[in-house]
């Protein structure tokens, strides 16, 4: 069975296109983990991510205390070495990144899996 490795977080308008890939993968067949999302927020299995579950959910950042986690989730090598050890770790047949992430982009690439990744947009567009 092919695994998919699903790479976000919880940052508002990403989320539900990418539980809806998520789950129609899951419909045929692929074995489906997202990681970077709060606990709960999917029946998929979710490793942790920790750069991506510390940021707080869907909410817009008021001072330096709070963009700092995004800050680094977005942009810090050490996001990308977490990204490379997750990918080992789950050995994913393929990684699906979210767009707005180039720390975890650049992690996934350097994970040695196939990478994807996802521009969400508005549905009007």
């Amino acid at each position: 069975m092919t695994k998919a490795l699903f790479l976000t977080a919880d940052l508002g308008g990403n989320v539900p296109p990418t539980l809806a890939v998520a789950d129609a993968l899951s419909r045929r067949g692929v074995e489906v983990e997202i990681a970077g999302l709060q606990p709960g927020r999917t029946v998929h299995a979710q490793p942790p991510l920790p750069a991506a579950t510390a940021i707080r959910p869907v909410g817009r950042p008021q001072g330096l205390r709070e963009v700092a986690p995004m800050v680094r989730l977005a942009m810090s090598r050490a996001t990308s070495a977490e990204v490379r050890a997750l990918i080992a770790a789950r050995r994913a047949d393929v990684v699906i990144a979210d767009c707005m992430l180039p720390a975890v982009i650049r992690g996934a690439l350097a994970g040695g899996a196939p990478v994807v990744v996802l521009f969400h947009t508005f549905g009007e567009f």
